[in-house]
């Protein structure tokens, strides 16, 4: 997913149908694990902070992979590539 996202702020991302579907594996494969289920149960049921019209997969897909603009008006940032990818982008290896 790396190769997903444009690095520089202000420039719209382009999202393909390839980009789609390995946001949708990549939901699946951490959905069903222990902590997206304690995850869930805590923001649904313990906290209810999931509005009642969505389910907590709906949610969680918009609040990482949603764009939003950082500059500009143009929607060229998401959740997971501001916190992710600028963290791995900024390591030294």
């Amino acid at each position: 997913m790396h190769d997903n996202y444009e690095a520089g702020v202000g420039i719209p991302e382009e999202v393909t149908d390839q980009d789609l579907q390995e946001e949708t594996e990549f939901l699946d494969a951490i959905m069903s694990t222990p902590i997206m289920k304690r995850t869930e149960a805590f923001l649904t049921v313990e906290k209810n902070l999931i509005p009642g019209n969505s389910t907590f997969r709906q949610a969680f897909e918009e609040i990482w992979f949603g764009l939003y603009s950082r500059s500009g008006n143009v929607l060229g940032s998401s959740g997971f590539e501001h916190v992710f990818l600028m963290v791995f982008r900024t390591m030294t290896w």
